[in-house]
Order: structure tokens, then C-alpha cells, then sequence
């Protein structure tokens, strides 16, 4: 199934997108912040919450905490250097996509979102088990 917006669009495309450059026939071209694409389109699956406001925000950021915890950071972004930076995610990355909704729905309830968890942790540790004993 594929991801839907449902937020006022003018909203969503103004914190979502940047103007990277006009087109030949002078229309404009965007393109998707990294930051929207990790925290909202993939987040809001991951997470299961189809809206990111102030009542849902807390356990928004928990929930992809806690997937960056198993997997690392959600987004890596050029260094001064030219190297990618991990950039954990934080309240203010989201805040400017309060009101977005998607639909992503119902909500995941805890207890399933942490059942899931808890199975891709074991998962992560089982392969790390094999990658040593390889070695």
C-alpha cells in the first residue's frame, strides 16, 4: 500500500520540499527534504502513527528512537568533509511537520509497536551472533 499525505498540501509541501531549481520552460522543480523523507514518509510506517501534532509528538520521537537504537540513525547528512553524518532525530527535526497526517492508520498500539521491537532486536542480535562466530 502506498503512503498518502492527507495534511493541507500547501503546509505539508512548504516544510516538505525545497526549490533546487527551474526547469528549461520556466516551471519550477523541488525536491523532497531528506529530513520529511526519514521522519514522516518512512517514520510515520515505522512508527505506526499517521499523525505527528503536539499530543502525538512524544511517542513519535520514542518510537523512532527506538528504532535508531537498533538500527542507527534514520538520517546521515554531508560533513564538512564530504563524509555522511549521522543525525539522530530530535523534537525539533519534527516539530515543523506538526499537522501532517498520513495513512497510516489505526495506530499501531504499544504493545504490538514494542512486540516489534523487541522481534527485531533479537533479529539484529542473532545476525551480529553469526557475523562474530564467522569471523
Amino acid at each position: 500500500m502506498s503512503l498518502n499525505i492527507l495534511s493541507d498540501l500547501d503546509a505539508w509541501c512548504e516544510a516538505a520540499f525545497d526549490q533546487v531549481e527551474n526547469a528549461p520552460d520556466g516551471s519550477a522543480r523541488y525536491r523532497l527534504k531528506s529530513e520529511a523523507n526519514a521522519y514522516i514518509v518512512l517514520g510515520s510506517q515505522a512508527v505506526g502513527i499517521g499523525v505527528l501534532d503536539e499530543s502525538t509528538a512524544d511517542e513519535y520521537l520514542r518510537r523512532l528512537q527506538a528504532w535508531e537504537a537498533i538500527d542507527g540513525p534514520w538520517l546521515y547528512m554531508p560533513g564538512d568533509d564530504g563524509e555522511l553524518v549521522p543525525v539522530p532525530v530530535t523534537m525539533d527535526a519534527l516539530r515543523p511537520y506538526f499537522g501532517t497526517r498520513t495513512n497510516v492508520f489505526p495506530k499501531v498500539s504499544t504493545r504490538s509497536f514494542n512486540a516489534r521491537v523487541k522481534r527485531a532486536q533479537a533479529e539484529r542480535d542473532e545476525r551480529k551472533a553469526r557475523q562474530t562466530a564467522a569471523q
